[in-house]
């Protein structure tokens, strides 16, 4: 028959990584695979995901960064964070403020992010168009309580 699938060793950055949700990704392998792969680390890679968009204010999301990366859409280049929450992966496609807010993120690191509501240019003349405005907080799950 074929031959039994045996992982060779582990470059230096493949051992970094971390499986995000073991528990789903790795069931949807065949046995030979998931049993080559339970020798190493991993990172279930980021595709297509639903659009998280909340439509009310207190609306949040927690979860895990999968990717960023830019994306096309009609009108023009866009800048969307994966992640992964409890729920299953979203997509955010990041506007003004949350572009800024979510600036230099990267897979692996937790938010939680939470819509505040939509800032008005009558509220706020400065303003040029309405805003979404939004709450962002980093999470180290590792600097919890022992």
């Amino acid at each position: 028959m074929g031959k039994t699938l045996e992982p060779s060793a582990p470059a230096a950055e493949e051992t970094q990584l971390t499986i995000f949700q073991p528990n789903t990704a790795l069931k949807k392998l065949p046995p030979v695979i998931q049993q080559a792969l339970s020798k190493y680390k991993l990172r279930e890679a980021a595709g297509f995901a639903p659009q998280w968009k909340p439509k009310n204010p207190g609306e949040f999301l927690v979860g895990t960064i999968l990717s960023v990366r830019d994306a096309e859409t009609e009108f023009g280049i866009a800048t969307v964070v994966t992640m992964q929450s409890q729920q299953g992966q979203a997509a955010i496609f990041l506007g003004t403020e949350l572009r800024m807010k979510l600036e230099g993120c990267r897979p692996g690191q937790h938010y939680v992010i939470q819509y505040d509501g939509l800032e008005s240019k009558k509220d706020n003349p400065k303003l040029k168009n309405d805003m979404k405005k939004w709450t962002v907080i980093e999470v180290d799950p590792t600097s919890g309580p022992e």
